[in-house]
């Protein structure tokens, strides 16, 4: 199995059970009926053409959760690019000189190593569609471009909830794809 990829897939169909209940109650976020207070940093790169999380070139991924948890954080908001998930492709080896062990290693095995390291320090990993295209900065801040339709979105977004929102910590936000569709032009 690649790194990152720990046997935890699940049919999709099955994809939530068993995973804690998030909810929103009185304008407090609840985890399993308690009220959580979340403390968290965003760690970009995988929203960029590096295709992993920055600083990979200096340190491993578990040098920086473990930065995180040792400091009291409890969240880590994970930006990615759509470019990126269907490319699948493996960060340049300069990217990851501090974390041998992701050389050679696809994209979604990267975001899916990232979950399951912060999961092992109990931080909850917010996944956050950041970018249409790595490559493109700033963009127009819009879930939708041309050539890029409501289900090339959701077609992402299932490729990434297959690999890792099937862990205890692998959470996404609503996003206009969910919630709606683009303005009328």
């Amino acid at each position: 199995m690649a790194a990152g990829a720990s046997g935890t897939r699940r049919a999709v169909g099955d994809l939530w059970s068993g995973l804690p209940d998030f909810t929103a109650e009185a304008g407090e976020l609840r985890m399993r009926g308690r009220a959580v207070q979340l403390k968290g940093a965003s760690w970009f790169g995988m929203d960029g053409t590096g295709r992993v999380p920055d600083g990979l070139w200096v340190h491993d991924v578990d040098w920086y959760v473990d930065f995180l948890a040792r400091r009291g954080f409890n969240a880590l908001r994970l930006p990615f690019a759509l470019d990126n998930v269907f490319a699948n492709e493996a960060a340049d080896d300069d990217m990851v000189t501090g974390a041998p062990a992701l050389r050679g290693v696809a994209y979604l095995d990267v975001l899916e190593h990232v979950v399951d390291a912060a999961a092992r320090r109990g931080l909850l990993v917010l996944l956050d569609l950041q970018r249409l295209q790595a490559s493109r900065w700033p963009d127009d801040g819009l879930w939708y471009a041309p050539g890029v339709t409501l289900q090339t979105v959701k077609d992402a977004w299932d490729r990434v909830q297959q690999r890792v929102c099937n862990r205890w910590n692998g959470a996404r936000p609503p996003t206009a794809a969910t919630q709606g569709s683009p303005p009328e032009r």
